[in-house]
Formats: C-alpha cells, structure tokens, sequence
C-alpha cells in the first residue's frame, strides 16, 4: 500500500459492533510536545443509524471513540 494511504483507505466498508460501516475519512496526529508519538484517527459512517464513529490506532492497538450520549458540566477551580 501507498505510503499515506492508512491501514484502511477511504471507502472501506466494514462491519463494527454489529453495523454496517464505511471508512469516509482519517486524519494522522501527533503530540505536540512529543511528536514521535504519532497515530491515526478513522472516521467511520453507519448508513443504518446516521451515526458516525471515530477509530483510533496507534502502535498496533485499536479505539473506538463515540459520543458519551449526555452531556457533562466542567467546573474549575482557582489555584492560589
């Protein structure tokens, strides 16, 4: 494969968690700080429930990421 191209080019489809999906994007990141640490994010749309989900790989190790499905308040504090 090309290099550039990802381990799942645009356009795969797929079956994740059950649903029926396709690869129609992903982004390559790094640290800003640390930028050997390095890995890519996968968008994936689910034609069936309109959703989309992203999956992570990173050294061989695969995430899904998706909406928590609520909404979450963050508070911060001073320090002195």
């Amino acid at each position: 494969m090309p290099a550039g191209l990802g381990v799942l080019p645009v356009g795969t489809p797929g079956v994740l968690a059950g649903h029926a999906c396709r690869v129609v994007g992903y982004v390559r990141r790094a640290e800003a700080q640390h930028p050997r640490y390095e890995w890519t994010e996968y968008q994936l749309y689910q034609p069936a429930t309109g959703d989309y989900v992203q999956l992570a790989q990173f050294n061989g190790h695969w995430t899904i990421i998706q909406p928590a499905g609520r909404s979450y308040e963050v508070q911060c504090t001073a320090r002195g």
